[in-house]
């Protein structure tokens, strides 16, 4: 059986991204699975949480939107961790984009019985000047 661990964004949507982890949570939980749930306190929180529960072999969920989607995603990004999501924000366009379904027991489905399957990844450097000449 998985183990998850839940990043979640406190206030993904505008509200609480708990709303929309916890009836996934409990299906997951009834079905036997381990389900441990961290709320980031920032986004760098957020990626070292992401990153250690990785390196034990947990599926790490990301709980919100498009942003916490891709700060979890960046930081297991070359790694092996199998990546899911819990889509809790306004727009959840990546999840969309996979064709997650929207509905608990569906989500919570694909969560456990899903194969993984790759999403390609960039990373982007961005350089800042200050504009004194």
């Amino acid at each position: 059986m998985r183990q998850f661990t839940a990043v979640v964004n406190p206030t993904a949507g505008g509200s609480s991204g708990t709303a929309s982890l916890l009836p996934v949570a409990r299906l997951l939980r009834e079905a036997g699975a381990r389900l441990d749930t961290v709320y980031s306190r920032s986004l760098e929180h957020a990626r070292d949480v992401a990153r250690e529960a990785g390196e034990k072999g947990h599926v790490v969920l990301a709980v919100g939107g498009d942003g916490m989607a891709g700060t979890v995603g960046g930081a297991l990004s070359g790694t092996d961790t199998v990546f899911g999501l819990v889509p809790a924000g306004r727009g959840n366009d990546f999840a969309r984009a996979l064709g997650l379904p929207t509905e608990a027991p569906g989500l919570a489905a694909v969560l456990l019985h899903g194969e993984p399957r790759a999403v390609d990844t960039i990373e982007v450097e961005s350089a800042r000047h200050s504009g004194v000449r």
